[in-house]
């Protein structure tokens, strides 16, 4: 039986013909049947290295996150409460990060398709699934926000180091909340209020809160 000849493809795989003598058809034939696969699957693993360094190095797990209502910080003082106090617990925290949630609660405006209280229901909805660790709000919002039976206990920490800061008590004697003291106000750039530091009940923080604390205050 008679073989039928060889493409110029299958003689250049086989060594029997250089890749410059082909056509320019051969060329491309040759580049898709041999080599586009394996160069596309070079591409994807390098690809995908790159992606992984890259992720190692930028991604970081968020830990602990808070919100502000009410007022505002500085700049720096976002600083302080954020990166600052990642990098105050040490390498080993090099890899996380703390964000802040800047005036969290929006101001609806007239006409506006949602009123004030979508807006606070929204956030009431925010700290119940754990998103915020802690809350900060001037004593008004503070005072407010108590109804919702959100804020953890801080009684802990009226009998250490705290003990002769002012507190915030519920009707059921127990404290949760702090008030910031001026040389803290000054650390995270506000003046002429009176801020309330408050643990989330559903934040789930553990010793992250009284390290936080400590830092703040330190």
């Amino acid at each position: 039986m008679r073989s039928e000849p060889e493409s110029e493809e299958k003689r250049i795989a086989n060594g029997q013909r250089k890749f410059s003598e082909l056509s320019a058809k051969g060329k491309i034939t040759v580049f898709r049947d041999y080599y586009l696969l394996p160069i596309l699957l070079v591409l994807a693993l390098i690809a995908g290295i790159v992606w992984f360094i890259h992720d190692g190095i930028t991604n970081k797990k968020t830990i602990y996150s808070g919100a502000t209502v009410g007022f505002d910080v500085s700049d720096d003082g976002n600083i302080v409460l954020t990166q600052g106090f990642i990098d105050s617990m040490g390498s080993g925290y090099s890899k996380k990060q703390a964000v802040l949630s800047r005036d969290a609660i929006m101001k609806a405006q007239e006409n506006a398709e949602y009123n004030q209280q979508s807006f606070e229901y929204a956030f009431t909805v925010q700290i119940s699934a754990g998103e915020y660790q802690y809350v900060l709000m001037d004593k008004k919002n503070f005072e407010h926000y108590a109804g919702y039976d959100f804020y953890s206990s801080m009684d802990s920490f009226r009998s250490n180091a705290f003990n002769s800061e002012v507190f915030y008590e519920g009707d059921d004697g127990h404290a949760y909340g702090i008030c910031l003291p001026e040389r803290v106000l000054k650390k995270i750039g506000v003046e002429g209020k009176e801020i309330y530091l408050g643990f989330t009940v559903n934040g789930k923080a553990g010793e992250l809160n009284e390290k936080f604390l400590t830092y703040l205050f330190s």
